[in-house]
């Protein structure tokens, strides 16, 4: 078995399961080492380490999604209150649905949060605001490869268009599929999918210049 590119040692290193898994070498996981190789027969500690190496391994990779899924997305730029949004966020406000098609011609129905209620919560200029200098203000969407696509704030707006730009986080009742990663920009009345930013990490609010 091999732990980061590692192979395992024949004597039982429960601290490079603990150091992979992201906590340091302490002296409960000394104690745990020998407790181990103390009690175990040789024959049944290679068993042992792998079990306990793919459940501390496991362990690690759902902290990291929690901590990913706790920090989805963040409102920012020129907006009075920026936002650091989880996908339980999301949910608490208010839904949106909209049917759109895939490139494949596939009709999916999405469910998420308009993205004028996102820029509306972060205080960036919506309705009866957008006039004058906030005109030249647009949005920004990043994705986490730094893919980016450019909308301009009155045609996310209801005041503006009835069409709604909406960041799903699913489709056909599921979340979405990995690739989409968690979060994805839909724009159904869109002829091209340039905008539908998959995995989308950050929406920043700018004005032109």
């Amino acid at each position: 078995m091999a732990v980061l590119g590692k192979k395992c040692p024949k004597r039982f290193p429960f601290h490079v399961w603990l150091s992979a898994a992201g906590t340091p070498r302490s002296p409960l996981a000394k104690k745990t080492v020998f407790f181990v190789n103390t009690i175990f027969p040789t024959t049944m500690r290679k068993p042992f380490h792998t079990v306990m190496g793919g459940i501390i391994l496991v362990a690690a990779c759902l902290s990291a999604q929690a901590q990913s899924a706790s920090k989805a997305i963040k409102i920012s730029g020129d907006v009075s209150k920026p936002l650091n949004l989880g996908l339980a966020d999301l949910r608490k406000m208010p839904v949106t649905e909209v049917v759109g098609r895939e490139k494949d011609g596939r009709e999916r129905r999405f469910r998420g949060v308009a993205v004028a209620e996102l820029l509306n919560a972060a205080g960036a200029p919506t309705c009866g605001q957008l006039r004058g200098e906030n005109l030249a203000k647009f949005v920004v969407v990043y994705a986490a490869d730094k893919y980016r696509a450019v909308f301009a704030l009155p045609e996310l707006d209801s005041s503006f268009t009835d069409r709604p730009v909406v960041l799903a986080y699913e489709a056909d009742g599921k979340p979405l599929a990995e690739a989409e990663g968690q979060l994805r920009i839909v724009v159904p009345h869109d002829k091209k999918h340039a905008r539908w930013v998959r995995q989308v990490t950050e929406i920043t609010v700018k004005k032109a210049q």
